[in-house]
């Protein structure tokens, strides 16, 4: 190798140990969140080429020095205690949403959230009008229930004196499903991402999508399609924090 290709050679070693060491690998430690609940935010910040993962409560992290500012920034927003978000939704039927009700009531229980579920006067406004109301931590994830419903006849026998006694019988089937959704508050805006569709009977038609609005007004999460019959109801929701 001559000279000058030596020289050459050792240029390109410097540069590449300088790229090295200006994208050295960056350890994080998060105080008040786990790195599943920040990533989501944090990936649309990442600059190209750069590496972010995470596990428990450690990012690692392989960017330039001016974008590890911008993810530290960032951060300062994500890692506090998580809020605690009273969540109220509602569904609109296309073709009469003043009168759309779930005609149900009712409380259920699922990991981190409590569901309220209220049959409402059809006569009230839909702005005024929940069907449900979700209690969920910030970053976590809680449940949505669609309140979808459908007859069904069955047959019964009754043993009687003349003998036993055939009658068909219609009954409602409450099916129990919905969508999960994960709430995350960033100032005075919340991010709600529909993580996971939980039904045979109903679809949701922008899942692994997200939608964001003000903290205390209601804004479009998307629109569910059921089964039965074809009927579209669309999904508004409201974020608030508790106390």
């Amino acid at each position: 190798m001559n000279r000058s290709a030596l020289i050459r050679f050792a240029v390109l070693m410097l540069v590449a140990s300088a790229a090295m060491a200006q994208n050295a690998l960056e350890i994080i430690t998060l105080r008040h969140r786990t790195a599943e609940q920040v990533l989501p935010s944090l990936r649309p910040i990442l600059e190209p080429g750069a590496t972010l993962t995470g596990q428990a409560n450690q990012l690692f992290v392989r960017t330039s020095p001016a974008n590890l500012d911008d993810l530290r920034l960032a951060l300062e927003a994500l890692d506090r205690p998580q809020r605690r978000l009273l969540i109220a939704v509602r569904f609109d039927d296309a073709r009469d949403i003043a009168s759309r009700s779930l005609g149900a009531s009712g409380r259920i229980g699922a990991g981190d959230s409590q569901v309220e579920i209220r049959a409402q006067d059809s006569r009230s406004q839909a702005a005024e009008r929940v069907d449900q109301r979700v209690q969920a931590l910030d970053g976590a994830r809680a449940m949505i229930y669609t309140g979808a419903s459908r007859p069904l006849r069955q047959r019964q026998y009754i043993q009687t004196p003349a003998g036993v006694v055939s009658q068909e019988v219609t009954v409602v089937q409450e099916l129990a499903s919905g969508f999960e959704v994960i709430p995350r508050v960033m100032g005075d805006q919340v991010q709600v991402e529909v993580a996971q569709q939980r039904s045979s009977a109903a679809s949701y038609q922008r899942a692994g999508t997200t939608a964001s609005g003000r903290l205390g007004e209601w804004f479009e999460l998307g629109s569910v399609a059921m089964s039965a019959g074809g009927e579209t109801r669309r999904v508004w929701i409201r974020v608030d924090e508790l106390p």
